[in-house]
């Protein structure tokens, strides 16, 4: 035989091993989905959201942990622009306890669950129990579990200007940087892309049914199999990626500008609280964003670790981080709000 056929004979069986390798996956792919749809029990163990996503701004994570174990359920009637609502009302964004002002300042809290509390005595209860603090100011908790900053930011552009000269707490738990990415969770929810250099708002109004958007968005994995084997081949864990860090830092930074923007154009006082759930070893660069980004623009904000540091040392974690939510304590609650009322009192009007 000449050189030539020999090539071809070649090439023709590569050819034919490569697509009976492909032909071979793709039937695995699919008795593996076809395992992932049943009841069965051998099932039961493959069917967990983190297996093939990360919950550090992945939305496919958050729609398989509902679809796989009915966790975080979408509301009922989603808010328009916000996707879900805390304590205040969603026609007009009044906070359920502003008849309690009385004429004082009222004190803006905007965050997650960090802000919002978690089995723990929060922060307006602190202060607003607090007879100095609470002679002039009375605190009105907006923070919202499962917020985003986006989220957040949102929620402060439409309620901050109910109020007359009030004070702003933006808080910022350091995943939040992930979560920008999302456009669901706890549900669908609104979020932001850089385009054209500006922060442009998306998604929204947010769609009245939610199993119509899950019908219509699903998860969108291309091979289950295949991020199983990675996630199994993996020694990183999902928390320390820096995937796609560029565009997060991006986000945070437009969105964190439009707080003080925001703030500096209605001439309102504002202060930044950084969450920490931990404060030992380096930081890593979700932490040297923010304080990289605080320290720049020279704006007010609390470090949350560092407090902790100075006034909890020899403290056990476990006595101011709840081991079973993840949470603040009450300790921990209370040395931050002991701050937070120092940073007020001092910039009190005349």
């Amino acid at each position: 035989m000449k050189a030539g056929g020999r090539r071809r004979g070649i090439r023709a069986k590569v050819l034919v091993a490569l697509c009976s390798l492909a032909l071979s996956c793709i039937a695995a792919e699919l008795l593996f989905r076809r395992l992932l749809a049943s009841d069965c029990a051998p099932a039961i163990r493959f069917k967990k959201a983190d297996l093939y996503a990360s919950w550090f701004g992945d939305d496919d994570y958050w729609k398989l942990l509902h679809r796989w174990e009915g966790r975080f359920p979408p509301p009922a009637e989603p808010h328009p622009l916000l996707g879900w609502i805390g304590a205040f009302s969603r026609g007009t964004y009044l906070h359920d306890d502003t008849r309690e002002l009385r004429g004082r300042r009222p004190v803006l809290l905007y965050g997650n669950s960090f802000a919002q509390c978690v089995g723990s005595t929060c922060f307006q209860e602190i202060l607003n129990g607090d007879p100095e603090f609470g002679a002039a100011h009375f605190m009105l908790n907006y923070g919202v579990g499962g917020y985003g900053m986006d989220q957040a930011y949102l929620l402060l552009r439409e309620s901050a200007p109910l109020y007359g000269d009030p004070f702003i707490v933006f808080a910022v738990y350091i995943e939040n940087i992930d979560r920008n990415l999302l456009s669901f969770r706890t549900g669908q929810k609104p979020y932001f892309r850089i385009i054209d250099g500006r922060l442009r708002l998306q998604g929204v109004p947010i769609n009245p049914d939610p199993e119509a958007f899950l019908r219509d968005h699903p998860a969108a994995i291309p091979s289950y199999l295949w991020r199983l084997l990675m996630r199994a081949a993996s020694r990183e864990h999902p928390y320390h990626s820096a995937r796609r860090r560029d565009e997060k830092e991006a986000l945070a930074r437009g969105i964190l500008d439009g707080v003080i923007r925001e703030c500096g154009e209605r001439g309102l006082d504002f202060i930044f609280v950084l969450f920490h759930d931990w404060w030992d070893g380096p930081p890593c660069w979700r932490g040297r964003f923010f304080r990289d980004y605080f320290e720049s623009r020279g704006v007010p904000y609390i470090w949350s670790a560092d407090l902790m540091r100075e006034r909890a040392a020899g403290v056990p974690l476990g006595e101011l981080i709840s081991p079973e939510s993840g949470h603040p304590t009450t300790r921990y609650n209370r040395i931050l709000a002991a701050e937070i009322k120092r940073r007020i009192l001092e910039r009190r009007p005349p």
